[in-house]
């Protein structure tokens, strides 16, 4: 299986505007390196690398990985850092105070998302964080606008 990098995160975002209504230039951040990891990313990918290990050749082609790095990840608290210091001490954290819970989100990922033969799923097109970020904004401002219509 061919590991994630969560470090290698580039904006790629169009100009959009921001929640309090100013364009955002992206050229200025475009193809730089955004300075924020969530610390839990590559423990998650880790433990399901060694989960996936242990299962049999024949139940382990019925799981997409990054489908139980997603679920798991979706069930654990997100540990930001923004300086190696910070890197350093959510990982001390992930890996005492949050082990045993990792271990369980990671179990019930790759229960969970065993492929089913008749459903379709789409994978994502790899986009930026500075991108989809921009869209959930675009979005969440159009609901924004027609609750404030319908009033």
């Amino acid at each position: 299986m061919t590991a994630l990098n969560p470090r290698n995160y580039k904006s790629v975002s169009p100009e959009s505007e921001n929640l309090f209504g100013r364009k955002t230039d992206s050229a200025n951040l475009k193809n730089q390196s955004l300075n924020y990891i969530n610390v839990l990313e590559a423990i998650v990918i880790e433990e399901v690398e060694r989960q996936m290990e242990k299962l049999s050749p024949h139940l382990a082609q019925y799981i997409n990985p990054e489908q139980a790095i997603a679920y798991a990840l979706n069930r654990l608290p997100s540990l930001y850092a923004t300086s190696e210091e910070g890197w350093r001490r959510q990982q001390i954290k992930a890996k005492t105070e949050l082990k045993n819970q990792i271990k369980m989100a990671v179990r019930q990922g790759l229960a969970a998302v065993q492929k089913d033969p008749l459903k379709v799923t789409t994978p994502l097109k790899i986009r930026g964080n500075l991108e989809i970020a921009s869209h959930n904004l675009e979005s969440n401002n159009r609901y924004q606008q027609r609750k404030y219509l319908l009033r």
